[in-house]
C-alpha cells in the first residue's frame, strides 16, 4: 500500500506544525482522531517501521531515524538507520537526516531526492546554543548536501542566545528554507517567536514532551491560527 502524500517547501510554503509520534500510544492517537496539525514526525527509531505498513496515516509523514548523540532512542548504527528509512520510504512525505550524517547517509538521501521527497538536514544541541560562525557553517552543510529545509535546535540560556538564533530566520540571509526552535526555559517562548518570524517547521508534542520547552502541537497550531487556546 502506498500511504504517501505529497510535500514540498518553497519560499511561500506557509508556517507549518509538526505533531511528534514517538510512541505506540502517540501513533494510535493519531489512527483515531486525526490531531490539528499540519505534518506527523514519524519516530522511528522509537517505534520501528512495520506500524506504518498496516495503517494509513491522516497527515503527511516525515521520517526520522535519530542518531542516539542528537536525542535518538537507543544506539543504531547509521547503516541500520539508513536501511529503516530505505524500508519505509513508500510512505513518506519527507525525511529528515542529522547535517552531521548526510555524508555517512548520502545514499539514502540520494534515494528520497530522486523521489522528489524533500530532505530536511537537523542539527540539535541540547546544552547551549553554537556560536554564530558554528551555526553559519551548520546551514551551509544543509545547502551543500541538497536539503530543502535546514533544522536547528538549540538551548538557549539568555535573551542573547535567543536573538542569535532568531537572526538565522532574517528574510533572504540563506538560500534554504528554515525551521528553528529553541529547548529548555527559553523554549515555549522562542518557539512562538520563531514561528511568527518565519520558521517553516515547528514541532509540538502529541502525548508527551520529548524536550523541555515544547508546546503541544494542538495548541501550537491554535496560538499561530489566533486562537484562545
Amino acid at each position: 500500500m502506498n500511504f504517501h502524500q505529497p510535500l514540498s517547501f518553497c519560499d511561500k510554503t506557509p508556517v507549518k506544525v509538526i505533531g511528534v509520534v514517538d510512541s505506540k500510544r502517540a501513533f494510535d492517537l493519531v489512527i483515531s482522531e486525526k490531531p490539528n496539525c499540519d505534518i506527523l514526525e514519524i519516530r522511528l527509531d522509537c517505534l520501528g517501521t512495520s506500524l506504518l505498513k498496516t495503517h494509513a496515516l491522516p497527515l503527511p509523514a516525515l521520517l526520522t531515524c535519530r542518531r542516539a548523540d542528537e536525542g535518538g532512542t537507543g544506539s543504531l548504527s547509521d547503516q541500520q538507520r539508513s536501511e529503516m528509512l530505505k524500508d519505509a520510504i513508500t510512505y513518506a512525505s519527507a525525511v529528515d537526516i542529522e547535517v552531521r550524517s548526510l555524508k555517512t547517509m548520502a545514499q539514502t538521501l540520494e534515494l528520497y531526492s530522486a523521489e522528489d521527497k524533500p530532505v530536511i538536514a537537523s542539527a540539535h544541541d541540547f546544552a547551549s546554543v553554537p556560536p554564530e560562525a558554528t551555526l553559519e557553517e551548520t546551514v551551509s552543510r544543509a545547502i551543500d548536501g541538497g536539503a530543502s529545509v535546514c533544522k536547528i535546535a538549540a538551548t538557549p540560556t539568555s535573551i542573547e542566545d535567543v536573538i542569535r538564533l532568531a537572526r538565522l530566520l532574517k528574510p533572504g540571509r540563506f538560500p534554504i528554507q528554515m525551521s528553528v526552535m529553541g529547548m529548555g526555559r527559553f523554549g515555549r517562548a522562542s518557539r512562538l517567536l520563531f514561528a511568527e518570524a518565519g520558521s517553516v517547521l515547528n514541532y509540538g508534542y502529541l502525548t508527551t514532551a520529548t524536550v523541555p520547552g515544547q508546546w503541544p502541537a494542538e495548541q501550537l497550531r491554535k496560538l499561530l491560527d489566533g486562537q484562545d487556546l
